[in-house]
Formats: structure tokens, C-alpha cells, sequence
């Protein structure tokens, strides 16, 4: 009769079947069947051979072993382990095709620049200098404008002055005609300085500070002929 081993390894998942054991076979002949299996050079003495807990000898018989319905029986071996499945060599990948690259048309020759005659730089330093000519002209105009407006705020001092003591002068007389002539161009002067108001109010105050200012003396002389002629009298 003749049974089917299952030989189970520890630490290896995948166990060894062996068929058509004889039940005389011994366990000294299975360990030298598992060596050349597993293509090993272990001596019989390091191999240990398990069956339900039971060690077996080596002039213990596969009969020795419970068997199954199945005609099987299960043992397990120590001392020895099968040979690793070594992986397989990777299938050479074909060399990929290098990327045809589109053809460059070859540079044109750029045009040749043809020189083109110097400019005169003179006619661009007149510009220059005309330009800082027109800049400087408003300056000096607003000078010029500063100095007239001035000028003339003097004169109107000087004429409101004169007009003033002559009014006073007149009145001082008596002279009716006078003082009625001065009181005409009084108002008409006035009249033409208040068609501008931003300066004429200012300038009116100025010039009435320097006439009370100026009656001062005029009316210190009349005090004093006043009194020269009580004295004489």
C-alpha cells in the first residue's frame, strides 16, 4: 500500500507533496529523499522528522504514520528547508525610439544696414538754447510785473498824498472852489482804484494811515500861528 505525503517546512508557506509512498519506506530513506529533493547537503542526523507531536526515528516506517480517508498523512520536517524560487530575470525592454526632431531652416543673413549721414548738432543746441530762452522770459516778466505794480502803488501813495494836503490846505483857506475841485478828483481817483478791489482796499488803508499820519505837523504849524498871533495881538 501507499500513501501520500504532506511535508509541511516552518517558516515556508507552500508544503511539498510526495505520492505513491510505500508504507515500508523508512524515515532514514525519506530524509535522504528530501535531501536530494531539496537539493541540500544537510546530514540525516540534523533532520527531524514530525508527526503529531511525535519525533520519529530513522527505523520508524511510513506505516508508523496515521493515515487519513483520504490516503494522506501530514509531517512536518526541521533541519532543512527547501531551495527560494529565484525570481525571474526581468524581460529586456526594447530601446524607445528617439524623437525625430523637425528640420531647422538655417538662419537667413540679416539685411545689411546702409550708414546714414551725420546730423548737424548744431541746429539741435540753438533749439536748446531757445527753448531755456522761453522758459527764462516768464520769470522776467513776472519780475518786471512785480516791480511796475510797485512802482505804481507808489505813485498812488504819492498822488493820494498830494491830494490830501492840498484839500487840507484848501480848507484851511477857506477857498471853496478849491477844495470843491480837490473833492472832485478825490472821488474820481477813488473811483478808478476801486475797480480793482483785491489791492485797492489794502492799499486805500495804507494811505489813509500816512495822511492822518501827515496832518500831524500840518496841524502842529496851524497851532503854532495860532498862537504867534495871539501874541502878537
Amino acid at each position: 500500500m501507499s500513501v501520500t505525503l504532506t511535508i509541511k517546512y516552518p517558516g515556508v508557506a507552500t508544503p511539498q507533496n510526495l505520492k505513491n509512498v510505500d508504507y515500508s519506506t523508512t524515515i532514514e530513506k525519506l530524509k535522504k529523499v528530501l535531501i536530494k529533493i531539496n537539493k541540500s547537503d544537510v546530514p540525516l542526523d540534523a533532520i527531524k522528522v514530525v508527526h503529531k507531536g511525535r519525533i520519529l526515528q530513522n527505523d520508524n516506517t511510513v506505516g508508523d504514520l496515521t493515515v487519513d480517508e483520504g490516503q494522506t498523512s501530514t509531517i512536518f520536517v526541521t533541519g532543512i528547508k527547501p531551495p527560494v524560487a529565484q525570481p525571474k530575470p526581468a524581460a529586456p525592454q526594447e530601446p524607445q525610439a528617439k524623437p525625430v526632431l523637425p528640420e531647422v531652416p538655417p538662419p537667413q543673413p540679416l539685411p545689411q544696414m546702409q550708414p546714414q549721414p551725420a546730423q548737424n548738432p548744431l541746429p539741435q543746441f540753438q533749439q536748446n538754447l531757445f527753448a531755456q530762452q522761453n522758459n527764462n522770459a516768464p520769470r522776467q516778466g513776472n519780475i518786471f510785473e512785480k516791480y511796475s505794480s510797485l512802482l505804481g502803488l507808489a505813485l498812488s501813495i504819492i498822488v493820494i498824498f498830494a491830494i490830501f494836503t492840498f484839500v487840507f490846505l484848501s480848507i484851511s483857506k477857506n477857498n471853496a472852489v478849491s477844495t470843491v475841485i480837490t473833492l472832485v478828483i478825490v472821488v474820481a481817483f477813488f473811483a478808478y482804484l476801486f475797480r480793482n478791489v483785491r489791492w485797492t482796499i489794502p492799499m486805500v488803508s495804507k494811505c489813509l494811515m500816512h495822511f492822518f499820519l501827515s496832518l500831524t505837523p500840518f496841524w502842529n504849524l496851524q497851532q503854532f500861528m495860532a498862537e504867534e498871533g495871539a501874541n502878537r495881538n
